[in-house]
């Protein structure tokens, strides 16, 4: 069994013009839906290979767009030769590995697929990469949605927290809701800031360490789990060893499907539809 997983696609250039006129929004979703292109390249540093979007469809009326993310390695990489039991060079600009994916612009969900060496983390660094560059500019972050009963789960693990890492970009579009997300939204606009990142310790002499059962951290945890960041957790668990979950690596948002649909584009796009309405559904229930 394979998994599906989804991201969430946020303004973040203009997200303060965003926040001034929300016509801008739109604005932006649109033409973000017209530049998505099969010719945008990026060159990985230190030769790491090439990536680039392949086999792009597009629907204008429903806003989405589908196809594969490809990453062509450009690795020195032999293969063996039984007849000469000996090795030769492999030509690498053939050599690829892809996910699979369905883009829903309008509600700015990305579902998607993954393979072995290239996981849900690289799709998210490298979908970011290459609308940016489609775009011209860094006007998006793209942040794994998790799974937030599981990442609450995980933070029982904890005897004591002694340190909470939050890294958060403002919402698209509401500002009220960004006022709960941080002490002093207001901070970042004046400073044209576009991300937020604090670290919470506790004394070493504490022996009740960080409390994470406040209305700060629930806004946080909110935001996390709804994809404007991630959270990183360490302490002393339960088995009264360190201690440290991550929610993009421990809770990421997913749902099962078969292993012989997990590189089908009809597929991954009937699912992905499926899959982003029960994730929109759990944020309505979040509030």
């Amino acid at each position: 069994m394979a998994y599906m997983y989804f991201a969430k696609v946020n303004v973040n250039d203009e997200i303060f013009n965003v926040y001034d006129d929300p016509k801008v929004l739109q604005t932006l979703l649109v033409k973000l839906m017209g530049c998505i292109n099969n010719s945008t390249k990026i060159d990985l540093p230190k030769d790491k290979g090439i990536i680039k979007f392949i086999t792009i469809e597009k629907d204008a009326g429903k806003m989405v767009v589908y196809g594969r993310l490809v990453k062509v390695f450009k690795d020195d990489i032999k293969v063996y030769d039984p007849k000469k039991d000996d090795v030769e060079d492999l030509p690498t600009d053939k050599l690829a590995r892809s996910a699979t994916f369905f883009f829903d612009v309008e509600r700015e969900i990305v579902a998607f697929t993954t393979g072995q060496y290239f996981g849900y983390k690289q799709f998210c660094s490298f979908f970011e990469l290459l609308i940016n560059a489609c775009m011209g500019k860094s006007a998006f972050k793209v942040f794994l949605l998790k799974d937030e009963e599981l990442f609450k789960e995980k933070l029982k693990y904890f005897n004591k927290i002694t340190k909470i890492n939050v890294i958060m970009i403002p919402k698209n579009p509401g500002r009220s809701d960004f006022e709960c997300m941080f002490a002093n939204p207001e901070a970042l606009s004046s400073t044209k800031a576009r991300y937020y990142e604090q670290t919470f310790r506790a004394d070493g002499k504490s022996e009740i360490g960080l409390s994470i059962n406040n209305d700060y951290m629930d806004n946080t945890i909110d935001g996390v789990v709804n994809g404007y960041g991630d959270m990183t957790v360490e302490g002393i668990g339960v088995n009264a060893q360190k201690t440290r979950i991550t929610s993009i690596a421990d809770a990421p948002a997913r749902m099962a499907i078969p292993n012989v649909e997990k590189n089908s584009i009809p597929a991954v796009v009937e699912r992905g539809i499926e899959g982003i309405v029960k994730v929109l559904a759990k944020i309505v229930r979040r509030g």
